[in-house]
Formats: C-alpha cells, sequence, structure tokens
C-alpha cells in the first residue's frame, strides 16, 4: 500500500468511490420522465392535509399504473416491469419514517 501511495503514476490507483451507491441506468430515462409528468398531472395533495402526502386518484395498481403511463410513450420504448417499478417506490431504510 505504501509503495502504491508514494509512486508517481496515479494511473494504477484505482478511486473505490466511484462505486458507492448504484450508478445511473439511463436505459428507462424516457419512462421516467413520462411518468414524472404523468404523477405531477394527476396527483393532488388532499385539502384537509397539511403535509405532503399526495393521492393519485386514478391508477390502483403499479400493473395499471405502468399501462397508463405506457400509453402516452412510442413504440418500442423501454419499459420497466410492474414489480420494478413498484420496488422504486420502496423505501430505502424501512425503519426510517
Amino acid at each position: 500500500m505504501h509503495c502504491l501511495l508514494g509512486c508517481d503514476s496515479t494511473s494504477i490507483i484505482f478511486d473505490l468511490r466511484a462505486n458507492n451507491g448504484r450508478p445511473k441506468d439511463t436505459r428507462h430515462d424516457e419512462f421516467w420522465d413520462a411518468l414524472d409528468a404523468y404523477l405531477k398531472h394527476v396527483s393532488v395533495v388532499h385539502e384537509k392535509r397539511h403535509h405532503e402526502h399526495m393521492y393519485m386518484p386514478l391508477p390502483i395498481s403499479t400493473e395499471d399504473l405502468t399501462e397508463t403511463v405506457n400509453e402516452d410513450l412510442p413504440e418500442g420504448t423501454l419499459v420497466p416491469s410492474a414489480s420494478w417499478l413498484a420496488y422504486n417506490f420502496l423505501p430505502t431504510n424501512a425503519y426510517v419514517r
């Protein structure tokens, strides 16, 4: 380790911080943009609430949400599965409110 830090060539040292987190997958960006636009269009804040809980009155399941967003996308657009869509809405830590 000491010889790596003392050498003049920094190209042999790999920065492991680049592996922190998940690298961004850009294959589904068009779907995520369409989903974001759809959710901003249909979701509303409940008028009797004073916090940021959103209520979405139209889609009932992740399958229905995927199909609804997919209707507006061009043919051949990559769409994630309903289970992958549901997985992305889960909190990263189940013990944090």
